[in-house]
């Protein structure tokens, strides 16, 4: 058997994303997306595949060089309606017949379509679109009079809103449902087919505040109806199979669509009491404010409990809820489950399965989550390549006496006895974010080349509950830097760390933390900082997030002056001598480049060891993006650790 080698940068080409798998409703068969990249034209490319849930062979679906996605099954399960840039630059909606015959393309519009979701009877799809005048020329002056003009991974947003539309499947004619100056998202069908429900908001200032509603109107967009009355974001509606309730997603926080966990919740369809079906649980549902597409719950056949996906001390579970509250986990196992989807009678389930050792694969069980099997080895010839670390869970004792976790990657076959080991300390974004053992590219890199590495859920993160999340609220910096302290100092006590070959790493958040680390002490002999934020006041006033930093900052920069100013790293920038790497997108919306930018030139003018690494068009994301900068961003990485701690 040939000897197994360490994961390389150059690897991500060769790692396929596995995900969106939709069961067929009589639960024979999946349909999933594989993303794949190419290197030499740098483009990301992705396919629809299917795989019977009895064992045979996945096949693919759709080839060539487009990113299919989305795929959801009509409801008689002859055909799948799925997003494709095949026949331009934006994503149109398509319908993919799997008894014999070409894909037809349905829509044309100017900036695509979003996620299709069937109507009960399969003669219509309901999506939201982003709608704009089409008359505006070329260059003309842009006007804002409201805030959210600019969205990270889109750009310019504030020439129009996000609209409702209803493809005629037979005739294929696209109607408009909604109007008027307000947006509209994730619309969904009432069981007989006559009514829709969505996300909007008629509030006067909706962009001065977050706070998103559930609306219902009739299948043509008339008889408008205000479901619910929130004082937060409202997301992902769901019709229960008896068409008396809808659940959806609630965060019951008006500040913030993004800091603040989500919750599950039921409302009767025709109005009234809403209940929280996960408050009692104090860990939050996987989603995001607007425009961020939401992945709605899931009802069992009988209408009396759903399935939803929590954030559970950095892994997500899939859980069961009956309608008082009581949970009950399906899928079991260490690493991450994604969103399932359920047969029409509610006797299997299909889900995205993230263990410690591979990217995720396609995985099918009984309704209950009993004979849980794999179903696709999409990474398997490569992983079958590499050596793999087997992450550990550690905690450490904060200062307020909190337990604090941290996820261990030691370098393949290797065990504290070896140590110590050249050791980089890795700070998850948010800063409401966590890490848990599912695989990570990242770390397994750098796991592989010989560095223990540790990702610390610091006093802040999510999935531990709304006490330890808030902890950090107004007070960034501080804790979470104490806490990272206080575990590198239990790995070094474990002869793990070596206290002279030490390093520092972390994207967004992440980054606001290594900034934060190397201005409070002169430890580490390495500094990573990517998608980074070096100054909370240009923060506010730049991000796309704006109103989370606001929210966690006790106000904005005018009226927390003092605050801004001492829990940002610009005025301490003069305290920095570590070594530091800041990689940043250009196209970043969300802590723009300006950041990354004031903190270099701070750096090079105090004649500091600084590198700066500018990727053109690519977002806040960047990490992700396309190809060669993936490839790129792991390359340099890497090296600036192997230069800096182990020659």
């Amino acid at each position: 058997m040939t000897a197994q080698r360490s994961l390389e940068p150059d690897d991500v080409l060769r790692l396929q994303s596995v995900s969106d798998p939709q069961i067929s409703p009589d639960g024979s068969r999946i349909v999933y997306t594989v993303g794949t990249m190419d290197g030499e034209q740098d483009t990301a490319h992705s396919a629809l595949w299917l795989v019977p849930t009895d064992d045979r062979e996945p096949r693919q679906l759709t080839r060539g060089a487009t990113r299919d996605g989305n795929p959801r099954w009509s409801p008689d399960g002859q055909s799948v309606a799925f997003t494709s840039d095949r026949g331009g630059d934006t994503p149109q909606l398509w319908l993919l017949p799997l008894v014999g015959g070409d894909s037809l393309q349905l829509t044309t519009l100017h900036h695509g379509t979003g996620t299709p979701v069937w109507s009960p009877d399969g003669t219509r799809i309901a999506f939201s679109a982003r709608v704009t005048p089409q008359d505006i020329p070329t260059n003309a002056p842009r006007v804002a009079r409201r805030l959210r003009t600019f969205l990270n991974g889109s750009g310019y947003i504030g020439d129009g809103f996000w609209h409702l539309f209803v493809v005629d499947v037979p005739s294929g004619e696209t109607r408009q449902l909604t109007a008027g100056d307000w947006h509209h998202f994730t619309p969904a069908w009432s069981p007989d087919g006559n009514r829709l429900a969505f996300v909007t908001t008629r509030r006067e200032d909706w962009d001065l505040e977050w706070i998103w509603d559930l609306y219902t109107s009739d299948a043509d967009g008339g008889d408008l109806r205000q479901l619910t009355h929130s004082v937060g974001v409202c997301q992902g509606p769901a019709w229960s199979p008896d068409g008396t309730r809808i659940a959806y997603y609630d965060n019951d926080n008006t500040h913030t669509g993004s800091t603040e966990d989500y919750h599950l919740h039921v409302i009767p369809a025709m109005g009234g009491e809403a209940t929280n079906l996960t408050g009692h649980m104090d860990r939050g549902v996987t989603a995001w404010e607007p425009p961020a597409p939401a992945i709605p719950p899931l009802w069992l056949p009988d209408s009396r409990s759903l399935l939803a996906v929590l954030n559970v001390a950095g892994n997500t579970h899939c859980y069961r809820f009956s309608m008082d509250g009581e949970a009950t986990r399906v899928i079991s196992g260490t690493g991450s489950t994604g969103w399932p989807t359920i047969s029409v009678d509610g006797t299997r389930l299909a889900f995205p399965w993230t263990g410690t050792a591979a990217p995720p694969e396609i995985w099918t069980c009984e309704g209950n989550g009993g004979t849980r099997r794999q179903l696709t080895g999409t990474n398997s010839a490569l992983m079958d390549e590499v050596v793999a670390s087997s992450p550990e869970r550690f905690a450490i004792t904060a200062g307020d006496g909190r337990e604090v976790e941290s996820i261990l990657w030691l370098p393949p076959g290797k065990t504290a006895a070896d140590g110590p080991f050249p050791t980089l300390l890795h700070l998850h974004g948010g800063p409401h974010g966590a890490v848990g053992e599912a695989f990570s590219t990242q770390q397994q890199i750098l796991a592989t080349h010989g560095f223990a590495v540790f990702s610390i859920n610091f006093r802040g993160s999510a999935g531990y509950g709304k006490a330890f999340a808030d902890t950090i609220l107004a007070d960034w910096g501080a804790k979470e830097h104490a806490d990272s302290m206080t575990a590198l100092d239990a790995l070094v006590a474990r002869g793990i760390a070596d206290p002279h070959r030490l390093g520092v790493f972390g994207a967004s958040y992440g980054g606001y933390m290594t900034n934060y680390a190397i201005t409070h002490t002169d430890r580490f002999r390495a500094a990573v900082t990517m998608a980074t934020i070096s100054d909370l006041a240009t923060l506010s006033g730049t991000t796309d997030q704006w109103e989370s930093i606001d929210f966690d900052s006790g106000g904005a920069p005018w009226e927390e002056e003092r605050y801004y100013r001492e829990h940002s790293a610009m005025p301490l920038v003069a305290q920095i001598t570590t070594p530091l790497l800041i990689m940043h997108g250009e196209e970043d919306y969300t802590c723009r480049i300006t950041e990354a930018e004031q903190l270099f030139v701070a750096l090079r003018k105090l004649r500091r060891e600084v590198e700066f690494v500018r990727y053109p068009g690519e977002s806040h994301g960047f990490t992700r993006g396309r190809p060669r900068t993936q490839q790129d961003a792991l390359t340099r990485l890497l090296g600036w650790f192997v230069d800096h701690l182990t020659t």
